[in-house]
């Protein structure tokens, strides 16, 4: 059954997906031959229109994507194998079944994330959300609407600090 508003949403996927198609890429230079050490980037936000943004946007950097909707559905994911952990992840406060924060502390207790680079990428935009992000592990906090020079700006932020990393081991 399609709820009113859905058409909405998949005709500015499709927009998105088109202006991807033929615009050129302005970061191309900038970026070719930064990922290598990069893996993954994994995006938790209930948005279909944000998880598809990001993913558009990373991919064309040459980074490989997976996206959940729910914080749940990521971590069962990441608890049977299904994804590998991910060098980054942008990560939703607002989500269904397990609140963003929550999901930060979660994966910031286990040690298979130690090295994890956690983003939130979410529409909660006071001080105190900010605050409790980064006491719960967030290295960074991106406000919706976002652009995706942001996106850029953290990821190749996160791709030097991990090549920095690589060479220090």
């Amino acid at each position: 059954m399609q709820v009113p508003g859905d058409h909405v949403e998949s005709g500015f996927i499709a927009l998105v997906v088109a202006l991807n198609e033929i615009l050129p890429d302005r970061w191309e230079a900038q970026t070719r031959g930064r990922n290598r050490g990069m893996n993954s980037v994994v995006i938790i936000d209930d948005s279909t229109v944000v998880r598809k943004i990001v993913e558009i946007s990373l991919r064309r950097m040459g980074i490989v994507c997976i996206s959940y909707e729910d914080g749940f559905e990521a971590l069962c994911a990441f608890k049977q194998g299904q994804s590998p952990i991910p060098n980054l992840i942008f990560l939703d406060i607002g989500l269904p079944k397990m609140n963003g924060l929550d999901l930060l502390r979660l994966l910031k207790t286990s040690p298979q994330f130690d090295q994890t680079v956690i983003v939130m990428l979410t529409g909660h935009d006071s001080v105190l959300d900010k605050v409790k992000s980064r006491i719960a592990g967030a290295r960074g906090y991106i406000t919706k609407p976002f652009t995706t020079q942001d996106l850029v700006s953290v990821v190749l932020s996160c791709l030097d600090q991990h090549q920095h990393e690589i060479h220090l081991n």
